[in-house]
């Protein structure tokens, strides 16, 4: 059984079609932040989301924007994504406090140690 079947049951979840046999591969060199963004990237494209992705915010603008904002059937996620040992900057925190007080968006922070949190919320 492949790590994503085994994450689904897991959590009691039923496993959409188009994601058996997906293999979420643990990193054979250390997690970086890139690595985590593209994992989650693969992981949310294949549960159907659209992903929007900045790869530098700093120089657009857009001071705190988060890494990711996905969209799925009426439903907006904006997801900023550090490491488990780092902490979001407080330009960071004050956009995703910002676009959490909007109604129909989930604001987070992820980090590797939350994958199953992240399976969860995207299924």
């Amino acid at each position: 059984m492949d790590n994503v079947s085994v994450l689904f049951r897991a959590h009691g979840l039923r496993i959409p079609r188009r994601t058996r046999g997906i293999r979420l591969r643990a990193p054979i060199r250390p997690m970086t932040e890139k690595r985590w963004q593209a994992q989650v990237i693969r992981l949310a494209r294949f549960m159907g989301w659209h992903v929007q992705y900045l790869t530098d915010a700093r120089g657009s603008g857009w001071l705190g924007w988060p890494d990711l904002f996905l969209v799925r059937r009426g439903r907006a996620i904006a997801a900023e994504l550090k490491l488990d040992h780092e902490e979001p900057r407080p330009e960071q925190w004050e956009c995703l406090a910002q676009l959490a007080a909007v109604p129909g968006i989930t604001a987070v922070c992820w980090r590797p140690r939350d994958l199953d949190q992240v399976i969860k919320v995207l299924a």
